[in-house]
C-alpha cells in the first residue's frame, strides 16, 4: 500500500487523518476495533527496506519499555505486515512551536510545569534504558498544560548497536549536543540537553542557537554560546547546566524534573532501574471533534512541516500594566507636576538600567555559566548600567517634551469653555501621558520596555498582575479628581515658577 487516505483500513486500524509526519513515517489518527482513537505511525515507502524494518523494531522495543503520563506510549505494532506501523497512545494537543507561535514565549506556572514534566518524561526513558536523541520543541505536544514526549524514531536503546555512523549524524541541528555532532557515544546527557534547549526555546520564543544555514547553526553549538537571553532567573542556571558541553558536567535526568519544578534542594544522582514490564494502558476515548469515517468523506488535513519555521525574538512584555503605570505617572504630574516629571524620568532610566544590567549578566552567564561572584561582578558594573540609561534617557527625553507640548497646545484649542478646573487637570494629565508614553514607547526605547516588563512580572504573569492594573486605574482617577479642586502643588519647590502656572491657567479658558 503506497498511498495510505483517509478512511483506509491498515490491519484493524481504521484511518482518519494524517497528523504529523517526520524523516521515517507518516502520523496517523485513527480508530481501534473498540472505537478508541490511536496514533498510527507508517513507515515511508522509501524506507521500507530491511534496514528501515530494524530501525523500527529497535523503536518498538524500546518504547514498550517506557512508561509515564508525558511519554507517548506504545500500544500496538505489527513489523511483518506489507506496510509495517506501529500503534502509539493518540496525544490531543498542539506542538510547542505552534504554542509559542501562538501566545509567544512560555512563562510563569507553565513554563515550570513545561519543564518540570519534560524532565519526567526524561526519567521514565533513562529508567527503561532508552536514549530519545531528538529532544526539541517538535517532539513536545502539550495537553492540558502538561508536556508529552513524542516520536521515537531516532530513540537509541543503551544495549544495542549505535546508530551513529562515520560522518552521519540523526537528529536536529540546534538541540543536538556538541557530541552528537562530533560523532561521539550517544548518552542520557543527550536527551538533558536537548531539555534544556527545548526550555529555553519555550522561555525565549526563538532557538537558543539561532536559525539560518545547517553548517552555521552546529557550529555554533560547538562554540557553545547559546541565546538564554529571555530564560527566567529561577531556571537560567539550571538551562546554563544541561547546555554545559561537556556532558559529565550536565545535571541528569531527575535533577531536571525536580528543579525544574522550582524544588529548592539539589536531588542526588539516582541510577537507571531495571528495564522493567509494561504496564497496561488505559483506554483512551475519541476526542470530541473526529468525524465518523465514510469512505471518500473525510478531509485531509494539511501535513506540518517536519521543522518548523524559526520564530521571531519576543521579548518580555506587559503593556497593559505599563500603560495603566504611564497613566498613574501623568495623573501624578498633573497634581504635583515636579515629582511627576522627575519620578517619570527616573522610571525611564531605571528601566533602562534594569535592562542593560540583565542582558549583561545573561550574555556572561551564557558564556562562563552561572558563579559566585555574580553578584558582586553585578553590583561593580550597576553605575556604569545607570550613567548609560541616563544618558539614553537625555536623548530621547526632548522628544516626549514636544508630545506634551504639542499635547497642550491641542487642548488649548479644543477645549470649549467652562470647566476650566476639570478641563485643565485633564489637559495637564493627557499632556503628561503623552510625554510619558513617548519615553516608553517612543523611539529608541525597547529597552525601557524590555526593563520594565522584567520589573512588573517579576513574579510572572498573574491574577496579581491583573489586579494591579485596575487598582493602578483607580488611583489615577482619585488623582485626577483631586486636581481638578485646586491648582498643582509645588512640592518640594516653596511655589511654581509664574510662567508655570500661567502655563496651566492657560491650558482651558474660564
Amino acid at each position: 500500500m503506497d498511498v495510505l487516505d483517509a478512511g483506509a483500513r491498515l490491519g484493524p486500524y481504521q484511518l482518519l487523518a494524517r497528523i504529523g509526519e517526520g524523516g521515517m513515517g507518516v502520523v496517523h489518527l485513527a480508530l481501534d476495533p473498540e472505537g478508541r482513537a490511536v496514533a498510527v505511525k507508517v513507515l515511508r515507502p522509501h524506507v521500507l527496506d530491511d534496514s528501515g524494518r530494524e530501525r523500527l523494531a529497535r523503536e518498538v522495543a524500546a518504547l514498550r519499555r517506557v512508561g509515564g503520563e508525558h511519554v507517548a506510549s506504545v500500544v500496538d505494532a505489527d513489523l511483518e505486515a506489507t506496510t509495517p506501523y506501529v500503534v502509539m497512545r493518540y496525544v490531543q494537543g498542539r506542538p510547542l512551536p505552534e504554542r509559542v507561535e501562538r501566545h509567544g514565549a512560555v512563562r510563569g506556572d507553565e513554563l515550570h510545569a513545561l519543564a518540570a514534566g519534560l524532565g519526567a518524561a526524561l526519567v521514565s526513558l533513562h529508567a527503561a534504558g532508552v536514549v530519545h536523541r531528538d529532544v526539541k520543541p517538535g517532539n513536545v505536544l502539550l495537553a492540558e498544560g502538561q508536556p508529552v514526549l513524542v516520536d521515537f524514531g531516532l530513540a537509541h536503546v543503551l544495549d544495542t548497536t549505535r546508530l551513529t555512523a562515520t560522518g552521519l549524524f540523526l537528529g536536529t541541528p540546534g538541540y543536538l549536543p556538541p557530541e552528537t555532532v562530533r560523532g561521539s557515544g550517544v548518552t542520557p546527557a543527550a536527551d538533558v540537553y536537548g531539555w534544556g534547549a527545548t526550555v529555553a526555546f519555550a522561555a525565549t520564543g526563538r532557538p537558543p542557537f539561532g536559525s539560518g544555514a545547517f553548517e552555521v547553526v552546529l557550529a555554533r553549538v560547538l562554540e557553545g554560546e547559546p541565546d538564554l537571553d529571555g530564560v527566567p532567573d529561577e531556571l537560567l542556571a539550571l538551562v546554563v547546566a544541561a547546555l554545559d558541553p561537556e556532558p559529565a558536567a550536565r545535571p541528569s535526568a531527575q535533577e531536571v524534573a525536580a528543579l525544574g519544578g522550582g524544588a529548592a534542594t539539589t536531588l542526588a544522582v539516582v541510577r537507571p532501574a531495571a528495564p522493567r514490564a509494561p504496564e497496561p494502558r488505559p483506554a483512551l476515548v475519541v476526542p470530541p471533534g473526529v468525524p465518523v469515517v465514510v469512505h471518500g468523506t473525510v478531509p485531509r488535513e494539511p501535513v506540518a512541516p517536519y521543522a518548523p519555521p524559526p520564530l521571531p525574538p519576543r521579548p518580555p512584555s506587559a503593556p497593559v500594566l505599563l500603560a495603566a503605570l504611564v497613566v498613574v505617572l501623568a495623573a501624578v504630574c498633573a497634581r504635583a507636576p515636579v515629582v511627576g516629571g522627575a519620578l517619570v524620568v527616573a522610571g525611564a532610566a531605571g528601566a533602562r538600567a534594569v535592562d542593560l544590567a540583565s542582558r549583561a549578566r545573561r550574555s556572561r552567564a551564557a558564556r562562563r555559566g552561572p558563579g559566585r561572584s555574580d553578584p558582586w561582578v553585578a553590583g561593580a558594573l550597576a553605575p556604569w548600567h545607570l550613567l548609560r540609561a541616563l544618558a539614553a534617557t537625555a536623548v530621547t527625553l526632548p522628544l516626549g517634551l514636544l508630545g506634551a507640548a504639542g499635547t497642550a497646545l491641542a487642548a488649548h484649542a479644543l477645549l470649549p469653555p467652562g470647566g476650566a478646573d476639570l478641563h485643565r487637570a485633564g489637559a495637564a494629565a493627557a499632556a503628561a501621558a503623552v510625554g510619558a508614553a513617548l519615553l516608553c514607547w517612543g523611539p529608541g526605547c525597547t529597552g525601557v520596555r524590555r526593563g520594565a516588563a522584567r520589573v512588573l512580572l517579576a513574579g510572572g504573569p498573574s491574577r496579581a498582575s491583573r489586579a494591579a492594573t485596575g487598582l493602578l486605574a483607580l488611583v489615577a482617577a482619585a488623582l485626577l479628581v483631586l486636581s481638578a479642586t485646586a491648582e498643582p502643588a509645588a512640592w518640594p519647590l516653596g511655589s511654581l515658577p509664574d510662567l508655570a502656572l500661567r502655563g496651566y491657567r492657560w491650558l482651558a479658558p474660564a
